[in-house]
């Protein structure tokens, strides 16, 4: 049975019998659902609830959907002026337009992106550590550096990315350099951070 925030059925365990009761007249058809957990433990625990125990969702029930859809308009697309009071799970929720955006204003405001971005690898760092998209957010934030002229910055986001895709992926520098081909094309003082 599938996990819903508005469940059409409980469970009741007796011993070692389990119950499942619906909750209302449930049309025939209708895919039977239940909680995984008790959503008042607060947002966290509903949206990410089960990754501990590597059984790590993402719930798309009406209510969690609606939620993230406030989010997207509470942020003020497309200045994104209040992405500074996201949380790092609503940052985590609006992840792909976050980074849309911080590419789409590297160029023209690279210290909005920048702000952006390091909003964004907070939020993975807490819910997605280690996955593909923190590389791309590292690699995002490498170029946004460049932009503002700040190559320590740079070399250290660079470095991140490398250590990342290491990390995710069990790989090599000749991989990552062979996965993200235009990095050739960086400053030496930024490229050094990918020499062993």
């Amino acid at each position: 049975m599938n996990h819903n925030c508005a469940p059409n059925t409980y469970i009741s365990v007796v011993e070692d019998m389990m119950y499942i009761y619906a909750r209302h007249n449930v049309p025939a058809g209708t895919e039977l659902t239940t909680q995984y957990f008790n959503i008042d433990t607060g947002d966290v625990s509903r949206t990410f609830g089960l990754r501990g125990q590597k059984r790590y969702f993402v719930c798309a029930c009406a209510s969690c959907v609606t939620r993230k859809k406030a989010i997207r308009a509470s942020i003020g697309m497309p200045e994104l002026s209040g992405f500074d009071r996201l949380t790092n799970q609503d940052a985590y929720l609006v992840r792909g337009v976050l980074f849309a955006d911080a590419q789409r204003l590297t160029r023209s405001t690279p210290e909005q992106a920048l702000r952006i971005l390091f909003k964004l690898v907070m939020a993975l760092r807490d819910f997605e550590p280690g996955m593909e998209m923190t590389i791309q957010v590292y690699i995002a934030a490498t170029e946004a550096a460049m932009m503002m002229l700040k190559m320590d910055l740079a070399r250290t986001n660079m470095g991140l990315a490398l250590q990342t895709y290491k990390r995710c992926f069990r790989a090599s520098t000749a991989e990552f350099r062979e996965r993200f081909p235009y990095v050739e094309r960086y400053p030496a003082i930024v490229q050094a951070a990918l020499v062993p």
